[in-house]
């Protein structure tokens, strides 16, 4: 089933229409005809079938009737977690932010870091970019809640007094299991360059819990795509 995003979906409506950008992916992508039924969800949890009422010639917007309220493909995590990573430098961040909403991770912050090789300059030039990659990841692995992406902040205000929150280090720290339960999580990912040791003992006077995995070294973005993946499958839906 093909799954379409349409933000402020009149929940009342019978019908609406998809924006130009969709349309012509319907009309000259997908070659898709009058009648042809798809999925469109808000961002929000609500998702709708619908089928095709009118198609139109090139520029015109897509037509789609409500068949009926639709239970999205892939339901929310009962984890709600935040994934606090230091900003990377080309094409990695976009991987990170892809595989972040594949796993279901509820907010996505972008930190600054003493070793960061990027800066908060590199990320407003290509936040239009992360949001259409939250937006596609979304309508490819059946999330109906738009994972909410943050403004970069500097490490040292990303810290939150609500939940649980770890840090993945490679150099000590707590094992995986000593974590204990919990339905809200902050997560904090080091660069390329790994934490500086000044930022560790910051987090530990924030009460941040350090988290080794048993001295495995990994990259950055591997990183953050584990700590996702071992989080969600403990206190999450991965399992």
């Amino acid at each position: 089933m093909r799954r379409f995003y349409c933000p402020g979906i009149d929940r009342t409506t019978k019908f609406f229409s998809l924006d130009r950008e969709q349309s012509d992916h319907v009309r000259s992508v997908l070659r898709m005809r009058t009648g042809d039924e798809l999925q469109v969800f808000d961002g929000n949890g609500f998702e709708l079938l619908c089928a095709i009422a009118k198609i139109g010639a090139k520029r015109e917007a897509v037509e789609l009737s409500v068949v009926s309220e639709a239970e999205p493909p892939s339901r929310e995590s009962e984890l709600d977690l935040t994934l606090c990573a230091a900003i990377l430098k080309s094409d990695k961040f976009d991987f990170v932010i892809q595989k972040a909403v594949e796993l279901g991770v509820c907010r996505f912050q972008p930190v600054v870091t003493a070793r960061c090789d990027a800066d908060a300059r590199h990320f407003s030039k290509k936040a239009e970019r992360y949001q259409r990659i939250i937006i596609e990841s979304s309508k490819q692995c059946g999330r109906a809640v738009l994972m909410k992406i943050e403004q970069p902040v500097d490490f040292s205000k990303a810290f939150s007094s609500d939940g649980t929150s770890i840090l993945f280090y490679e150099s000590g720290g707590n094992r995986f299991s000593d974590i204990s339960a919990s339905k809200k999580i902050t997560a904090f990912v080091g660069p390329e360059g790994g934490w500086d040791s000044s930022e560790i003992e910051l987090a530990g006077v924030n009460n941040v819990m350090i988290i080794n995995l048993g001295g495995r070294i990994l990259r950055a973005e591997t990183a953050a795509i584990v700590a996702a993946a071992l989080l969600q499958h403990r206190f999450g839906d991965l399992n």
